[in-house]
């Protein structure tokens, strides 16, 4: 490891901030005023973090693409309805790609089916449907959407119970790429 630099296990390297060394040098210019410039020792720890960053970009752009986007709802009161929960306005416009639901407790009997909707209209081709009896902090995913899914910022998205009763308890998450 190059000296200057704190690494941990795993982790990106950062540049050790020159604590001690002055951050401006006062010059006098030619019409007599005094000008303040960054020492060299800060622009150098100025470029080590500046390349770092640009480095954290590029594996968090090489891992599954950009920044994903999620919304989701906590149900805790498993009865089959319409409208469970409040509508959810996503904070961006998004292309859903997966539906996680994290089972936190489950039926031993009734099975756990949700479908989505956008503006009323199903987002799903084929509705999520957990079985009973699965494990509890089990993770189920789902990616059967209609063609061409995408969120905007002012659509309103509610969640339905089309099945369920009992002893759920999950958590749905809905994810994305923002757009």
């Amino acid at each position: 490891m190059a000296a200057g630099t704190k690494a941990g296990a795993g982790k990106t390297t950062i540049p050790s901030v020159p604590i001690e060394t002055p951050m401006f040098i006062e010059d006098q210019n030619s019409g007599g005023g005094i000008s303040k410039h960054l020492t060299r020792t800060w622009i150098i720890f100025f470029e080590r973090l500046a390349k770092k960053l640009s480095d954290v970009t590029t594996i968090i752009n090489n891992n599954n693409g950009p920044f994903q986007n999620i919304i989701g709802w906590d149900i805790q009161d498993p009865t089959v309805a319409l409208d469970v929960s409040d509508p959810v306005i996503p904070p961006v416009a998004f292309a859903p790609n997966t539906c996680r639901i994290r089972v936190k407790s489950a039926d031993s009997t009734n099975p756990f089916q949700i479908d989505i909707r956008k503006n009323g209209v199903s987002i799903f081709t084929l509705k999520p449907i957990v079985p009973a009896n699965a494990s509890s902090r089990s993770v189920h995913e789902f990616s059967d959407f209609t063609t061409n899914l995408q969120i905007a910022e002012n659509d309103d998205v509610v969640i339905d119970i089309l099945q369920g009763g009992g002893n759920w308890w999950v958590a749905v998450y809905l994810i994305g790429a923002p757009i």
